[in-house]
């Protein structure tokens, strides 16, 4: 994997003012799949983050988010879909030198759960910036003493958008101390994660990574090394559970995740799911090591791959809903790559090896049913 972010050198000045020269061309990139002795491997993933206020040129930065860092937001994650205009949102910042404890906060624990608590004072949506740096771990994680809650009602509240600006992904990390990273606790919250690494959550319960009840959005994330322990529960990395939750993943990687029920990397029940350009690998659980599904489900431009269970749908468990897969790699998973019980399954030029879907003849059929015509458009990579 690869997040080409864009190399900075910068210096302080004493009216709180850096000055920042880049060094690098934004890149473009995406998913691939390539065959190596012969299996496939994971894909790789290149983030673009176009940056052409800065190209060429050094610019005098103040602590508060200028236009053109919001612009690399924008261009740096164009799933989040923010609007053009900076004055839609609320901006708090977590990482500046002098925080005001109003708009801005330190780069802490208690600076973005601080931050968080200010977000759900507003009736706009707020946009979260927290600025991290590679030169120091102290500027590029936050360890975590409890899970974050975010329970703000996005119809009176507005949405939420957590994301991280700087030469380094935030690490989000619970230590591996009995709770979960993320709890998106309010059905009607809608909130976004944005170069982010979610880590160390362990949890007696669901979710071991985020727990989800609204709307969830992740890209340009990396989740991984989080397990939900007792098999009476589902989804180490990722949980989403309601009827009107909604989970996309874009860009991102799920990786490493345990769960001792079901769903290693992702589970979901009644909800609406979106992956593409995305890696799922390396999950584990009893079913459905990847993923496991009881939802409107699509997987698109995506590698399901290496992911183990000790029942059935190593890479896949589909028990009930409708699951679409276009130009997607599942291959390399342990039992089934695709196990449905109940529910509709179908793809589109898709590389894919043994599957099961029970009541169809035969059961074992190698390949999905096809759809006549691509049922979804192909997202290109920025």
């Amino acid at each position: 994997m690869v997040f080409d972010i864009f190399n900075r050198s910068s210096r302080s000045y004493s009216d709180g003012s850096v000055l920042t020269r880049t060094t690098s061309k934004p890149r473009g990139g995406g998913w691939r799949g390539e065959a190596q002795g012969g299996h496939y491997g994971l894909a790789t993933i290149e983030p673009a983050f176009a940056d052409p206020y800065f190209e060429g040129m050094e610019t005098r930065l103040l602590l508060a988010v200028s236009l053109a860092e919001f612009n690399t937001i924008r261009a740096a994650n164009p799933d989040l879909n923010l609007s053009a205009n900076m004055a839609d949102y609320n901006i708090i910042e977590v990482g500046v030198a002098s925080p005001n404890g109003t708009s801005s906060f330190a780069f802490s624990e208690a600076g973005l759960r601080a931050a968080i608590d200010r977000a759900a004072l507003t009736t706009t949506s707020d946009l979260i910036v927290i600025r991290t740096s590679a030169a120091s771990v102290s500027q590029n994680t936050i360890y975590l003493g409890g899970e974050l809650v975010i329970n703000i009602n996005a119809s009176t509240h507005g949405s939420v958008t957590i994301v991280s600006l700087g030469d380094a992904q935030l690490t989000l990390d619970a230590q591996k101390r009995s709770y979960r990273v993320l709890n998106i606790s309010n059905s009607n919250a809608n909130v976004s994660l944005a170069g982010l690494k979610i880590t160390g959550g362990t949890v007696t319960g669901n979710g071991g990574g985020i727990y989800s009840s609204g709307t969830l959005t992740v890209t340009n994330s990396i989740i991984t090394g989080n397990t939900a322990s007792s098999s009476s529960y589902s989804g180490g990395g990722i949980y989403v559970s309601g009827s009107n939750s909604k989970l996309t993943v874009t860009y991102s990687v799920i990786t490493g995740n345990t769960s001792a029920g079901t769903g290693g990397g992702i589970y979901a029940n009644t909800s609406t799911v979106e992956v593409v350009n995305s890696v799922i690998a390396e999950n584990k659980a009893s079913s459905g090591g990847g993923l496991y599904v009881n939802s409107t489900s699509k997987v698109v431009n995506s590698t399901i791959t290496r992911n183990t269970t000790t029942g059935t749908g190593g890479g896949m468990y589909l028990s009930g809903g409708t699951l679409m897969l276009a130009n997607s790699i599942v291959v390399d998973n342990g039992a089934t790559d695709i196990y449905q019980s109940i529910g509709t399954t179908y793809g589109y030029s898709n590389i894919t090896t043994y599957i099961t879907l029970v009541g169809l003849s035969p059961a074992s059929a190698g390949k999905l049913p096809s759809a006549t015509t691509p049922p979804i458009a192909r997202r290109p990579c920025p």
